[in-house]
């Protein structure tokens, strides 16, 4: 809560709803995992390190981010593909109509069944973090 800003009375409507609130994610994460599936969560990035370590402590999770994933299967098909990985960078740079950005594209899709290996080999239940390049790369 930013400083200008007053935690809602006790018992006031606001509070009320705010618990309620509360209540059904609890539920829903209780639920996710006592029988899996997959779980979006979106949170204030200001908040992201403090609900992964609360997630993480109370769930037993195996940490695993996506971002890191994907640069590693990157940078290992462009090795397999002699492809300098300073040529990725400016084509992860260009704009995305851009003929550099289509064969980024390409090496992006290339390095996907590794990604989602790692994920499926998994040793536990995952906490995926750092999402941003499934979006970055239009992979939602």
């Amino acid at each position: 809560m930013d400083r200008g800003q007053q935690a809602p009375a006790a018992g006031s409507d606001e509070a009320t709803a705010a618990a309620i609130d509360a209540q059904k994610l609890e539920d829903r994460l209780a639920y996710a995992h006592k029988a899996g599936g997959f779980l979006v969560l979106t949170v204030e990035p200001r908040m992201a390190h403090h609900v992964e370590a609360e997630l993480l402590r109370r769930f037993g999770r195996q940490r695993m981010s996506f971002d890191t994933l994907m640069i590693k299967a990157l940078r290992q098909q462009a090795g397999a593909l002699k492809v300098n990985w300073n040529v990725v960078l400016m084509a992860d740079g260009a704009a995305p109509t851009s003929a550099d950005w289509g064969r980024l594209m390409r090496l992006v899709h290339k390095a996907l069944p590794q990604v989602k290996q790692a994920l499926l080999d998994a040793t536990a239940p995952v906490l995926l973090v750092n999402a941003g390049l499934i979006a970055r790369y239009g992979l939602m």
